[in-house]
């Protein structure tokens, strides 16, 4: 069976998870995907907020740099902080 699916892009603002998440479940899309690299960390967090936001879709992470895993959830939580 094959499946289609997007990229939330590394340089958008992580409020956007939830709209473009939406978006993608809306549109009948099957999978959102999220990479991280040394410059763009949060894979876990954005789709923790990717998969609560969403019913259906289907949530990946690409590559996981273990330091800066919680950057996207703090800015998203006003601030508050998250430690690893």
């Amino acid at each position: 069976m094959t499946r289609l699916g997007t990229v939330f892009m590394p340089g958008w603002a992580p409020e956007r998870i939830v709209e473009v998440a939406g978006a993608a479940e809306r549109s009948g899309l099957d999978d959102l995907w999220f990479w991280e690299d040394c410059f763009n960390a949060a894979g876990p967090s954005s789709a923790a907020i990717a998969l609560a936001s969403t019913q259906r879709i289907t949530v990946g992470i690409g590559l996981m740099p273990a330091p800066l895993r919680h950057h996207h959830l703090e800015r998203v939580a006003d601030g508050r902080r998250v430690d690893p």
